[in-house]
C-alpha cells in the first residue's frame, strides 16, 4: 500500500477522528482519491497511522455522512465522484469548551438535525482557549478557513473565538454573545432564561414570602436578584465555590451536597423562605444535603429551581420551577439558521425562554 497523503499528529488539538475525516476529505478533494477508488483498508489504514480500527470505522462513518465515500461490503471504501450527494454548505457551531452540558448538548443535536435535514453538513467545534493564551485562535481560523460556509458562536465562548469567525470571513450568528460592528455578523439569537421570573414574583408575594436566597456556584444571577430586590424581597446570594475550600468530589453533585451540608450541620436558622436555585445542578446537590438534615419542603423552606425539560435534579415531590425546553429551543434555532443563510433576518425577540411550572415545592403558605 503507498504511502496516506496525510499524516496523524498526537500532539494536534484535533480529535484523531477529525484528523482522520480532515486528511481524507483534503485528499479526494485534491484528486488523491477519485472516483471509483478505494481507500485503503481499515487493517491498512490502522497500520499506517496507529489508529484504533474503531476509531478509523468511525471516521470512514463520517465521511460516507459527508457523501465522499461509500463503504460497500466486499468491495472496500468507494470514493464518489461529481454525481454523489452534495451539501448546500457546512456550517460550524462553535462552543467553548467547558461549556458543554446537557441542554446545550440538546439545543445544539436539534439544530444539527434541522440543519442537516436541510442538505447542510454541520461540525461543532469546541475551543479550549485559555485567555493568557489568544494566539490558539490561530488553528480555529485555519479550521474555519476549510470549507465552512456559515459559523454560529455559542454563548460561553471567549472573545478570541469569535474574532477568529471574523478573521476567516464567514458569515455567522452568535447565541447569546453580542458581537457588535463585525462586517459578516449577521445578528444575535437572544436567550432570556429569566422571564418567567414575575409569576413567580406574583407567586412570593400571594405567598407572603419575604426572604429568597439565590443558590449558586459563584456569581449567581444579578438580574435574578435585582428583579427580587426590586419586588420587595430581601434577596441574597449563596455562592457555593466562594464559601471555603472546594471539596475534592467524583462529580459537582457530590461537591454542592457537601458544601451545603457543612453549612447545614452548623444550624438551619439562617434558611430563607425560599431557596432559588439558579443552576439545576447546584440544586439537585442541595436538595440532598436538605433531605439528609430532615429539613421538610415546602413546609420549613420553599424550594425554586430553573431547569431545562427532561433534565434533572428528580424529586419526590413535582419541583415549582423556571423551565426551559432545549429541543423546541433547538429546533427554532436551527430554522433561524436557514432563514438567515437564505437572507432573512434574525428576531429580536429572545428565542430561548422560560415558563414558570406550579410544583408542590412552592409556595409555602407563611403567616
Amino acid at each position: 500500500m503507498p504511502p496516506l497523503p496525510f499524516q496523524i499528529d498526537r500532539s494536534s488539538r484535533l480529535s484523531l477522528t477529525r484528523q482522520l475525516v480532515d486528511g481524507f476529505r483534503r485528499a479526494i478533494a485534491e484528486g488523491r482519491y477519485g472516483e471509483g477508488d478505494i481507500l485503503p483498508s481499515i487493517a491498512e489504514i490502522t497500520a499506517a497511522t496507529g489508529v484504533c480500527p474503531v476509531v478509523v470505522r468511525l471516521a470512514i462513518k463520517r465521511l460516507a455522512a459527508e457523501g465522499l465515500v461509500n463503504p460497500r461490503p466486499g468491495i472496500g471504501t468507494v470514493v464518489l465522484g461529481s454525481n454523489a450527494p452534495r451539501w448546500k454548505g457546512h456550517v460550524a457551531i462553535l462552543t467553548a469548551e467547558l461549556s458543554d452540558n446537557f441542554s446545550n448538548g440538546i439545543i445544539i443535536g436539534h439544530i444539527t438535525r434541522v440543519l442537516m435535514k436541510a442538505g447542510y453538513l454541520v461540525t461543532k467545534i469546541p475551543v479550549l482557549l485559555p485567555k493568557e493564551n489568544p494566539e490558539l485562535a490561530a488553528p480555529t481560523v485555519d479550521l474555519l478557513a476549510r470549507g465552512i460556509t456559515f459559523a454560529i458562536v455559542f454563548y460561553g465562548a471567549e472573545p478570541a473565538i469569535k474574532d477568529a469567525v471574523v478573521k476567516a470571513r464567514i458569515p455567522f450568528v452568535t447565541v447569546g454573545e453580542v458581537c457588535d460592528k463585525a462586517p459578516l455578523f449577521k445578528g444575535n439569537i437572544v436567550i432570556d432564561t429569566w422571564n418567567a421570573l414575575p409569576e413567580f414574583i406574583e407567586n412570593c408575594h400571594a405567598a407572603g414570602v419575604r426572604t429568597i436566597t439565590e443558590v449558586a456556584f459563584e456569581r449567581g444571577s444579578q438580574a435574578v436578584r435585582t428583579a427580587l430586590g426590586n419586588a420587595g424581597f430581601s434577596a441574597t446570594l449563596l455562592p457555593l465555590f466562594k464559601l471555603g475550600k472546594i471539596p475534592k468530589c467524583d462529580s459537582v453533585t457530590e461537591m454542592t451536597m457537601e458544601i451545603m451540608d457543612k453549612l447545614l450541620s452548623n444550624g438551619s436558622e439562617w434558611l430563607p423562605d425560599v431557596l432559588f436555585c439558579s443552576d439545576n445542578i447546584a440544586a439537585e446537590g442541595t436538595l440532598l444535603a436538605l433531605l439528609k438534615h430532615g429539613i421538610r419542603i415546602p413546609e420549613d423552606v420553599g424550594f425554586v429551581t430553573w431547569m431545562p425539560k427532561g433534565d434533572r435534579p428528580v424529586f419526590w415531590k413535582s419541583l415549582t420551577r423556571l423551565e426551559t425546553d432545549p429541543e423546541k429551543d433547538g429546533d427554532e434555532i436551527g430554522r433561524i439558521i436557514l432563514r438567515v443563510i437564505a437572507g432573512g433576518s434574525v428576531p429580536s425577540d429572545p428565542v430561548i425562554r422560560s415558563v414558570y411550572k406550579d410544583g408542590e415545592t412552592f409556595p409555602a403558605k407563611r403567616p
